[in-house]
């Protein structure tokens, strides 16, 4: 006769293994990230519970993006909507990791009175966390093309799509910030700070919408913002344009193709008073 109290907790065991193995070659780096494929294969052995696997997702998060695709296949392992949501908020990005003897996410507050070592040594865009800068982590935005346009250089044959539309899964960012908020922004050698767009998102369904023109050009929900230089590629940015939902881009994700829809990052935060 089967004892089943011993079956669940090899099912669990198992399931443990299977998020942990592939990081389980020394003890320092048990907290990197979970991949897709460990908590697919975890879900669907059924060893650990719901809450469960949130806690362990909550401490070490995921090394992949929360896109629609990836949200369906986890649906159907059967993970539930705190999982989704736990997945959605603690996105690792591969390039997020700052080498351990920089601490490249973490800096002092007011940046313009620092020195140059205390400020962020990888590209990227950062908020402020009382006296720390933390590096933004990425959730998936879904790009879909809209109408067309005349373009008078001929240089695309004529015509141009008028106006791209997308999406972010969820309602609310996994980032809330008061006003006004201040920003870091680093960019990459030989990049300048117009490859930077600022979008307004607006809740729709049980998702965050926006509108961009082609190649990132003004729009609807493009919002301007002003940045100080502080130091060689780095530029502090002093956020007040009200509450609601908010999106750094790069021109660089903005999709050019004329059909299908594309997956791109996004860094999202939410403002209120």
């Amino acid at each position: 006769m089967i004892n089943l109290k011993k079956h669940e907790s090899i099912l669990a065991t198992v399931a443990f293994l299977v998020l942990c193995f592939p990081f389980a070659t020394a003890a320092q780096e048990s907290t990197k990230p979970i991949s897709e494929k460990g908590l697919v294969t975890a879900l669907t052995i059924g060893g650990l519970q719901q809450q469960e696997l949130v806690d362990i997702i909550d401490r070490r998060g995921v090394n992949f993006a929360l896109t629609r695709d990836v949200e369906q296949q986890l649906r159907a392992a059967g993970a539930s909507s705190a999982v989704i949501d736990a997945v959605r908020s603690h996105y690792h990005a591969p390039d997020a990791t700052a080498p351990s003897d920089v601490p490249a996410t973490t800096v002092p507050a007011h940046p313009s009175s620092s020195t140059s070592q205390s400020l962020p040594h990888n590209p990227g865009v950062f908020y402020e966390d009382g006296s720390s800068w933390v590096q933004f982590r990425p959730e998936s935005a879904t790009w879909h093309h809209e109408g067309l346009m005349h373009d008078l250089s001929k240089s695309t044959g004529g015509l141009l799509h008028g106006k791209l539309t997308g999406e972010v899964a969820g309602t609310n960012s996994p980032v809330t910030l008061h006003s006004p908020a201040s920003f870091l922004i680093r960019t990459t050698q030989g990049a300048m700070l117009q490859d930077y767009l600022l979008v307004h998102l607006h809740q729709k369904h049980d998702n965050r919408d926006f509108e961009v023109a082609p190649g990132g050009g003004s729009s609807k929900d493009s919002v301007d913002f002003r940045a100080a230089k502080i130091a060689d590629q780095l530029y502090e940015i002093e956020f007040t344009q009200g509450t609601g939902e908010y999106a750094f881009f790069t021109r660089s994700v903005i999709p050019t193709g004329k059909n299908g829809a594309h997956d791109g990052p996004a860094l999202t935060f939410r403002i209120h008073e």
